[in-house]
C-alpha cells in the first residue's frame, strides 16, 4: 500500500495526527511536517531534546539540506491542508488549523491503511510536538536557521 498513497494523502493523515493533539497556525504545521515526513531528519530529532541544531549535520556538513526538505515540503503541505479544509475536517480560526467537529469524530485507527511509513511516522508525533510545544513558528525558524 505503501506506493498507493501519495505525499498529499501520506501529509494529510499525518497533519490530522498533529491536529488532533493541537491546533496550530500552518507555519508551525508545515515546519512540523518537514521534520517528521524526512526519514533522516526525523531519526536525528528523535535522538536529541532540542531543536538547537548547530552540531548537526544539518547545520555543518550540509546546511541547506533541511531548508531544502522544508521548501519541498512547503507545496505538498499547502496541497494537504487544501484536502483537509475541503472535507470538513480542518478549518481555520483566526489563522489556526483546527479539526472541525466531523474532524474530531474522524477514525482514530492508522493502522487500517497499511502503510508501516505512515506507522512509523506517526509513532513520532507525539515527541515531536512535545519537543516543539514551547516554539512558537517563528522561534522554530531562527532555532532551525531556515532563512524562508
Amino acid at each position: 500500500m505503501d506506493s498507493l498513497l501519495n505525499n498529499e494523502g501520506l501529509v494529510s493523515c499525518i497533519a490530522y495526527q498533529i491536529l488532533k493533539e493541537r491546533s496550530c497556525d500552518f507555519s508551525k504545521l508545515s515546519i512540523l511536517l518537514s521534520l517528521l515526513m524526512d526519514d533522516q531528519i526525523r531519526a536525528y530529532v528523535m535522538c536529541k531534546d532540542s531543536l538547537f541544531f548547530e552540531d548537526s549535520i544539518f547545520r555543518n556538513e550540509r546546511p541547506e539540506f533541511l531548508e531544502r526538505i522544508y521548501l519541498e515540503m512547503l507545496p505538498v503541505c499547502l496541497n494537504s491542508m487544501v484536502i483537509l479544509i475541503q472535507n470538513y475536517i480542518v478549518e481555520t480560526d483566526n489563522n489556526v488549523l483546527k479539526l472541525t467537529e466531523k474532524g474530531r469524530a474522524f477514525a482514530d485507527d492508522i493502522s487500517l491503511i497499511g502503510s508501516r511509513r505512515l506507522e512509523n511516522i506517526s509513532k513520532d508525533v507525539p515527541f515531536i510536538i512535545q519537543l516543539t510545544e514551547n516554539y512558537s513558528a517563528a522561534d522554530l525558524f531562527k532555532s532551525l536557521k531556515l532563512s524562508v
